[in-house]
């Protein structure tokens, strides 16, 4: 998949468009498993670039298509965090951790430090409690 993302990156910036490396996306990916890891490999990839305009498309288009998938959903949090838009950022971390298939103890890290920035430090102490707690062995 990261040969492909590169590919993909270097389609983006040949292209200039993220609708149309989204249009290349569909034409050479079938199935919805490849198509979904691609968008959050893609979506890391730009962030990582501070593309954040083309990251906040890909991720909506990506959201729109598989609004129940947790990955996406916090990578749109850390775009909203990088961003600092915080009230979405804390928005997409919450509505993560209720989907399925979340590594939990990363998006409540995340949420914690949003609510840091939010200044709602009671929130961000209790997510870490709360992180630590279900990280212990039983």
């Amino acid at each position: 998949m990261e040969g492909f993302v590169e590919n993909l990156f270097n389609e983006y910036k040949i292209r200039a468009s993220i609708e149309r490396v989204l249009d290349y996306l569909d034409t050479k990916l079938k199935k919805k498993s490849n198509k979904l890891r691609a968008y959050v490999a893609f979506s890391k990839k730009l962030l990582k670039e501070k593309s954040y305009k083309h990251a906040n498309n890909l991720l909506s288009e990506g959201l729109q298509k598989y609004p129940d998938n947790a990955h996406l959903m916090c990578e749109m949090g850390k775009l909203k965090y990088v961003t600092q838009i915080y009230p979405e950022a804390a928005d997409a971390f919450s509505a993560a951790l209720k989907l399925k298939d979340i590594d939990k103890m990363e998006t409540l890290y995340n949420l914690a430090l949003t609510h840091l920035q939010m200044g709602k430090n009671v929130e961000a102490l209790e997510n870490l409690k709360y992180r630590h707690r279900s990280n212990r062995p039983q």
